[in-house]
């Protein structure tokens, strides 16, 4: 007996309205950066952040006036860009596939699409923007042409890049990483960092590759010593810790903040999904808009020193190509 389309477009738009707060919480549990970088809400479009950097103002005292400090403003926009998913059903092939082990308990057919249909879109939209997070690189749509996952917004990877080209970032030149040299060269881009930003509450980010390939390095330098009981996850000899971010394949980018300064960005939570169910006939059109970006609260000043900057990193980044995607990501490793 052929599903009742009529029903199941009715049951849909209820569980929408019934079930908003679960699905929200179902994309936050799915979504593989919400551990590492905070959640900015509520902008609209775009959000101007400014910090401030102040020079050393302390001198021996003087009768004299003598000027001394500057305060510097460092203005950041934080942009957020709009993503949609347009998808059609047609409830017969889902039959014949997700519910190929329908559940005799369910109330019924179209009761298990719908909660099937939301739990693989929820779940994919959250893996979507994930990678947009990591490796987006924003382009404008083409009118009645569907764009690219990566093309939704501006990433981590090349928020980082266009830092470097203002000016705003001075980074260091480490060259080529490979397993020989990585602990000396996380710790010359440590070293760049200015000696009061040390103490800071600093965490180091790069790529799964580089995470193995650190840890690799580390066994066998001192792996012999007997007192050795395994890396911790720290960068080597401090307690700053490392993270292993998703999507970025073979990038050598190597970088340094302090903990909290990257940040998603998304509109107001009871903006984050709208959905919208329509019937084509045989078929279900589902619609669905959220919303993604990313950004630092605070960069450098352009054109400034190493001692104007918040975020350290290496010169060298080789990105996999945008459209070679990787296996879907399970847990972060820190």
């Amino acid at each position: 007996m052929a599903f009742n389309v009529e029903k199941v477009v009715e049951m849909l738009g209820a569980y929408h309205r019934t079930n908003y707060n679960r699905i929200v919480q179902k994309y936050r549990e799915s979504f593989q950066l919400s551990s590492v970088f905070p959640v900015l809400s509520m902008v609209r479009d775009e959000l101007v952040v400014t910090e401030s950097i102040m020079d050393e103002i302390m001198q021996p005292y003087q009768s004299q006036f003598t000027v001394k400090g500057t305060l510097k403003f460092t203005p950041e926009i934080l942009k957020t860009r709009y993503a949609k998913a347009d998808i059609t059903m047609d409830p017969l092939v889902f039959r014949a596939t997700h519910l190929a082990d329908f559940l005799t308990q369910a109330p019924s057919e179209e009761h298990e699409l719908v909660r099937l249909a939301y739990q693989e879109y929820v779940k994919r939209a959250a893996y979507d923007t994930a990678l947009a997070t990591i490796k987006g690189k924003y382009k404008a749509p083409t009118p009645g042409t569907a764009g690219a996952a990566v093309d939704t917004c501006d990433g981590f990877l090349e928020f980082l890049s266009k830092a470097i080209t203002d000016t705003k970032l001075t980074p260091v030149k480490t060259g080529n990483i490979t397993e020989e040299d990585i602990i000396d060269q996380v710790e010359s881009i440590y070293m760049s960092i200015p000696e009061d930003r040390r103490n800071g509450n600093l965490r180091c980010y790069m790529s799964r590759a580089l995470h193995r390939m650190y840890f690799r390095a580390i066994r066998d330098r001192f792996g012999t010593n007997t007192d050795y009981r395994g890396w911790d996850g720290y960068v080597d000899g401090t307690d700053i810790p490392v993270t292993a971010l998703p999507f970025m394949g073979d990038s050598n980018r190597i970088v340094f903040t302090f903990e909290g300064n990257f940040r998603t960005i998304e509109l107001q939570p009871s903006d984050l999904f709208k959905f919208d169910v329509q019937k084509d006939k045989r078929l279900i059109n589902f619609l669905m808009d959220w919303s993604v970006g990313f950004g630092a609260m605070i960069v450098g000043l352009e054109g400034g020193t190493v001692n104007d900057q918040y975020i350290f990193l290496n010169d060298v980044d080789t990105p996999t190509p945008p459209e070679e995607l990787e296996e879907e990501p399970s847990e972060l490793g820190q």
